[in-house]
């Protein structure tokens, strides 16, 4: 898996499941993945930052519009399956 910020990246190894699902997040990763790369995470912000291959800090930063569209579009497939949205 590679984690980039503008101008630098991190690699590292780790194990993935891929599932077939409407999700609103592309991926989730768990915690052997975040503490890997050394992570720091503000979901309220939509921001993560993260230790590069070069020990500086990489930042990534979310999109509220976005995140408000696919958590919409996931609720809404859920509620056409008549799951309850949470749990």
């Amino acid at each position: 898996m590679t984690v980039k910020d503008k101008e630098s990246l991190q690699t590292i190894e780790t194990n993935l499941l891929i599932v077939d699902i409407l999700m609103a997040y592309d991926v989730i990763l768990g915690r052997p993945a975040l503490n890997t790369i050394k992570d720091m995470v503000a979901p309220y912000l939509l921001f993560i930052q993260f230790e590069l291959d070069d020990k500086a800090r990489g930042k990534s930063y979310g999109d509220q519009k976005m995140t408000k569209q696919c958590s919409y579009v996931t609720l809404k497939s859920l509620e056409r399956k008549g799951e309850p949205p949470y749990g």
